[in-house]
């Protein structure tokens, strides 16, 4: 028996209840025999995506006109990963008043998002000062024991997101590229 997303239980919500009318987490649990805990995600699911608008009671919603549950992208595990690796590397660059000079941008998974025990994301890093703009890859890394962190060497080893990690990286691919002599001299 294939287990319902909240997804497809808002599918199956909006056929069952009447046009208009109006749901909560109760009815929810007794219409998809699910727990509270999943009728109250799948109703915050409803509501952050625009598909279900409250009433004004506390988990007491109904269907908004017109507009289909089929937009829904549910949230993976990759999804918080590349969430903690963005916050963890703003924060690393941010310790030393670089507000503004890097952007982070998160590239695809290298292993693919349904991985559960091990991920690998390549980041993109954008420096920008006066007419001075590089852009550097960063791996980031995720497995179970480690947490997020950032890969490096050749058995892809975790290292903690620091600016000190952070800038290592950045100063291998400089030197790779040969730009350490013509920036950093």
């Amino acid at each position: 028996m294939k287990i319902m997303t909240e997804k497809e239980g808002l599918n199956e919500l909006k056929r069952l209840i009447p046009e208009g009318g109006v749901f909560g987490c109760s009815q929810v649990q007794k219409l998809l025999r699910w727990g509270y805990n999943r009728a109250a995600r799948t109703i915050e699911l409803g509501i952050k995506s625009g598909v279900l608008q409250s009433v004004g009671i506390p988990y007491q919603v109904v269907f908004k006109d017109g507009v289909s549950v089929s937009h829904i992208k549910e949230k993976t595990k990759f999804d918080d990963i590349v969430e903690e690796a963005v916050e963890k590397l703003k924060a690393a660059l941010d310790c030393i008043g670089t507000d503004g000079l890097f952007q982070i941008v998160p590239g695809e998974s290298l292993l693919g998002p349904k991985v559960d025990d091990v991920a690998s994301i390549e980041f993109e890093i954008k420096f920008k000062y006066g007419n001075c703009e590089h852009s550097h890859h960063i791996l980031i890394g995720w497995n179970e024991e480690d947490g997020v962190g950032i890969e490096q060497g050749e058995d892809s080893e975790i290292q903690s997101i620091s600016y000190g990690s952070i800038m290592t990286v950045l100063y291998f691919d400089l030197a790779l590229t040969g730009l350490d002599e013509k920036y950093l001299n």
